[in-house]
């Protein structure tokens, strides 16, 4: 609160004193996950952004970083943040230093990964730290893409041929994000505190969120992250909602899911919706009403799964994964069981107005990254009508034409083509209805450019620009 009131009036006082009225930008360190603070922070501002330092994150997981949690932590802020203009505010010049901890020495190639991912994750700038070493305490003798010497080595040259490349292209790569996105992971800043204040609960709620982020991810589906302060404004952008550990929700979102639902949306919920509302008042019983009234639920206790009972997914006879919170349901003609376990009913579908309804009784996001529990989620899903495309694909709009970026999301070499019909309203490329075959390498970002004057596509590459 106190910080989003700041940054209003410092943007205030460089307005009103600017004579040129330059764009005020600001950024954070890292996406607070499960928080609508970008959000908030973001609204005041004309360019807002996130320092992106791999070695860092992979400093503070302990652990090499996947490709997906680099995205996430750079989609999480553009995706939740409301400036005109996201721009990756400290990137990642050379070797990560804390103190007396040092991280292995970036590769030119590791830069340009870097720089890929951060354009694929729709920055419209980037600002590197920094070109010489650091020089004070605990960052002393790090970041530096130049040499300890001040000469210039292979992540330098990388960097220049990438600047070069932006330069050439820069137009289409400025535009902001357009692209259908019909997936929502819903956050909140009440369930946010609530678990903060609740042993053992924060962590495994941004587990959740970061779990089902990755499973849309490694399945090429781009979701979006909305609050629910904003998810009335924009439901009806989407037709499947994601509320990851809901245990604590206002009035104001179970009313806007009731809706949601209603009018034909699909709600996919893990366990204890509603459980207390945004004052961390329990909802008796078991959950809020307008929750009870979507599931058809009469019933429902929470058993715990420290004993090791299993979730069995009925349709399809197979195991999921779930964390050691398990719930159980007693619920009307309306639903259906989905899940079972030891003590009963620990999931199920449910169909309400022109919509439907999936209560999970447990918490599942975090093994969603397993290969088992990624197929089962993935046949579930498609039984509700999600479609999961072979290869992500996003777009930007700019003047005469729109940017295309594929990525492919697995570790596995993809083919696929681009159909101008699913891009533009026009039936022919040269002659042809379809772009030829496409070979995407393992977790490779290509970029086209979709010129409608011409109705022509083609990609283009950081290697058609020399680093001289």
């Amino acid at each position: 609160v106190y910080i989003k009131n700041i940054l209003s009036w410092r943007y205030r006082v460089v307005k009103e004193n600017d004579p040129k009225k330059r764009p005020v930008m600001a950024h954070v360190d890292k996406p607070t996950i499960g928080s609508i603070r970008d959000e908030e922070y973001s609204e005041v501002l004309d360019i807002f952004g996130v320092s992106f330092y791999p070695g860092w994150i992979e400093h503070r997981d302990g652990c090499e970083s996947s490709i997906s949690k680099l995205f996430l932590h750079l989609d999480y802020v553009r995706s939740m943040g409301k400036a005109e203009k996201f721009w990756v505010g400290e990137f990642q010049g050379g070797q990560f230093v804390n103190g007396i901890t040092v991280g292995k020495e970036p590769s030119g190639d590791d830069v340009k990964r870097w720089v890929l991912i951060s354009l694929a994750c729709g920055a419209q700038g980037m600002i590197l730290w920094n070109h010489r070493q650091d020089i004070f305490w605990c960052e002393g003798h790090g970041f530096g893409f130049l040499e300890e010497d001040g000469s210039v080595g292979e992540r330098a040259k990388e960097l220049g041929k990438m600047g070069k490349f932006l330069e050439r292209f820069s137009e289409p790569f400025v535009g902001k994000m357009d692209m259908d996105v019909d997936t929502a992971i819903v956050v909140s800043e009440s369930l946010f505190h609530f678990t903060q204040a609740t042993p053992s609960a924060l962590r495994l709620l941004q587990r959740s969120i970061e779990g089902w982020y990755t499973f849309f991810w490694m399945n090429g589906k781009n979701v979006g992250f909305v609050s629910d302060r904003k998810f009335r404004e924009v439901m009806g952008k989407y037709r499947f909602v994601v509320l990851p550990f809901p245990i604590c929700m206002s009035s104001d979102l179970s009313e806007s899911l009731e809706k949601f639902v209603r009018s034909g949306g699909v709600l996919i919920s893990e366990a204890s919706p509603g459980r207390f509302d945004e004052y961390g008042i329990a909802n008796i019983p078991c959950m809020s009403n307008r929750m009870r009234e979507i599931f058809d639920i009469r019933m429902c206790k929470v058993v715990g799964s420290g004993n090791g009972t299993k979730m069995i997914l009925v349709d399809y006879g197979r195991q999921i994964k779930h964390s050691e919170w398990l719930e159980v349901y007693e619920f009307g003609k309306r639903s259906k069981p989905l899940i079972h376990s030891d003590f009963g009913v620990c999931g199920l579908e449910s169909e309400y107005g022109k919509g439907r309804a999936v209560l999970i009784g447990s918490v599942v996001g975090p093994h969603l990254v397993d290969e088992e529990n990624s197929v089962i989620m993935n046949l579930l899903l498609e039984n509700l009508g999600m479609k999961f495309p072979k290869v992500m694909m996003r777009s930007k709009k700019y003047r005469g034409g729109k940017l295309l970026i594929l990525i492919n999301t697995k570790g596995e070499t993809v083919k696929t083509e681009l159909r101008m019909d699913d891009l533009i309203s026009v039936n022919t490329v040269d002659g042809r209805g379809d772009i030829p075959e496409i070979e995407l390498e393992p977790f490779e970002i290509r970029f086209f450019l979709l010129d409608q004057k011409t109705n022509s596509i083609g990609a283009i590459s950081t290697e058609d620009v020399s680093s001289s």
